[in-house]
């Protein structure tokens, strides 16, 4: 030991036993367990905390200054060792400290993943399909072994496919009842309108172009627009259902406005009884698709393969002069949801009614020439069926439902 150690040992010895510090605990010390160092901690600071204590104190410190005139280069040296060991152990406590910290965000994110997953629509969907198709799966108490084989042979497929279908559409009601939509501020140089579509947790924001002279008009009417969504526009997006396309649309006005969202990482709505642990019961990898399901059934129309959003610029036929097209009656009160575009030079003003019929998807699937029509005229009067067929209306559960359209033909000049 150098003559600084050696005074300094001394000191801190003398300081313990006046402090009322047994020497042989300060030499077990270094041998001591984390619990014994703890007791021994909290018994000195009892003691230090005292007026006699604080006052050794204060002259152990003194006496402990003075004989730092006794240090010699290897003090000093050990002295610089020390802080740096100090400072080493310093920053692996931080390190280990920030690898603590990351090691639980990627635990507390991977949760996050876990719970998001567990709550998604396609969890909950394939839950109740899981359980409505067990529930099919069971033989009856009254029925035949060579019956219960032939029902879960022959018809497993379809009993699948409707059973995922009914959940599937389930879950899109409730999706839809959260639907919200906020019209933004105007832009008066680009004449667009700013609009934001809020739904399953998700919003889309675009915009809608509104010449200037009719902004005002249309703003107030905002609130009589509601949101379509057809059956086959939906697709999941990390295993939650999301639109590819809505139709904001206004009865009132005759008008509507379709969105079209992409995104890389929209997937089909896919089911099978594979995934779903089914297949141990059936012996069979039974699918199901919407895209394919709704196609087979004739309720949906081509879908649109366009990557940028188009919007329908049908807000003539609300706001100016111009061409248009209204229900007259009959539908059971139904009105469209998708407009033809009447935005041409027609060659004379006229009112052509036609007489049409609409199948519980929203097509039309007939249109002829009705009566109060004003004019003679075949090119219009062809024009108008062919753009009857153009419409598209909600679905409904009625086979076929008829009723009568106006079509309005302003003339240019």
């Amino acid at each position: 030991m150098t003559p600084y150690e050696k005074e300094s040992y001394s000191l801190t010895v003398q300081f313990l036993r006046e402090l009322g510090v047994d020497e042989a605990i300060l030499q077990k010390s270094s041998k001591m367990s984390d619990l014994e160092k703890l007791i021994v901690a909290n018994d000195f600071l009892e003691k230090l905390n005292t007026e006699k204590g604080l006052m050794l104190m204060s002259e152990y410190e003194r006496e402990m200054k003075e004989a730092e005139k006794l240090k010699t280069g290897v003090d000093f040296q050990r002295d610089k060792e020390k802080k740096a060991e100090a400072e080493r152990q310093k920053q692996i406590e931080i390190a280990k400290e920030k690898e603590r910290q990351i090691q639980t965000e990627l635990e507390d994110k991977e949760k996050e993943k876990k719970e998001r997953y567990n709550n998604s629509d396609y969890v909950h969907i394939g839950n109740a399909i899981k359980k409505d198709f067990n529930q099919w799966l069971q033989k009856g108490e009254f029925e035949k072994t060579e019956d219960y084989q032939n029902r879960i042979s022959n018809n497993s497929s379809k009993v699948f496919d409707s059973i995922c279908l009914k959940n599937l559409a389930n879950a899109v009601f409730k999706v839809k009842s959260d639907f919200s939509s906020n019209l933004l501020k105007y832009n008066p140089d680009t004449e667009k309108f700013g609009i934001e579509f809020t739904f399953n947790g998700m919003a889309y924001n675009d915009s809608i172009s509104i010449p200037i002279d009719i902004a005002p008009k249309f703003k107030d009417d905002i609130q009589n627009f509601q949101i379509y969504v057809d059956d086959k526009d939906w697709k999941f997006i990390d295993n939650y259902l999301t639109p590819t396309k809505i139709t904001f649309f206004n009865n009132y006005k005759k008008i509507g406005f379709e969105f079209y969202f992409t995104n890389k990482d929209f997937k089909n709505i896919y089911f099978s009884t594979s995934e779903l642990g089914l297949d141990s019961l059936t012996n069979l990898n039974t699918k199901f698709n919407i895209e394919q399901e709704i196609s087979t059934s004739g309720q949906i129309v081509e879908v649109s393969s366009e990557k940028n959003i188009q919007i329908e610029k049908a807000y003539q036929n609300a706001y100016g002069n111009s061409s248009g097209v209204s229900v007259v009656r009959g539908l059971s009160g139904r009105k469209p949801i998708h407009f033809p575009n009447m935005q041409d030079d027609f060659n004379e003003n006229a009112k052509v009614y036609v007489d049409i019929k609409v199948d519980a998807s929203g097509k039309v699937t007939s249109a002829e020439i009705s009566r109060g029509t004003t004019t003679s005229n075949s090119s219009l009067r062809n024009i108008a069926t062919q753009k009857a067929y153009e419409l598209k209306f909600p679905p409904a559960q009625s086979d076929i439902e008829s009723g009568t359209i106006l079509f309005i033909f302003v003339s240019p000049s």
